[in-house]
């Protein structure tokens, strides 16, 4: 999974730490599922990592369902039951999606990429 400044490797979640994410996520998505938006106002009010305050970027408030979406998809992925993408796609999740939190969206053909060049071995 990558984000704007975060890559998050999901395949090599083995040997028990499955729980160690998959609990947080769950309890964060039930929260957050009760909630139609989330204000920059009450955001700035939040306290984070060390004490930190959320920075906030954007818009005035967010919808929570592409967040829940993302959420319920990761839990999926590492308990191994999301189903996997349709061929020659990619998921993606977000919330600028043109038909709602999940899409797909087509692989780039990399095979004219390699054309015309040469290795040596």
């Amino acid at each position: 999974m990558v984000g704007a400044e975060l890559g998050l490797p999901l395949d090599g979640w083995a040997d028990g730490h499955e729980d160690e994410f998959v609990s947080p996520v769950e309890a964060a998505c039930a929260r957050l599922a009760s909630r139609a938006v989330i204000t920059s106002e009450e955001a700035a009010r939040w306290r984070v990592l060390d004490g930190h305050p959320v920075i906030w970027r954007g818009h005035d408030q967010v919808r929570t369902r592409p967040i829940t979406a993302l959420g319920e998809a990761l839990v999926k992925i590492i308990q191994g039951s999301h189903p996997p993408a349709p061929a020659g796609q990619w998921w993606f999740f977000g919330s600028h999606s043109a038909d709602g939190p999940t899409a797909t969206i087509r692989m780039r053909d990399t095979s004219s990429d390699l054309e015309g060049r040469q290795t040596t071995s």
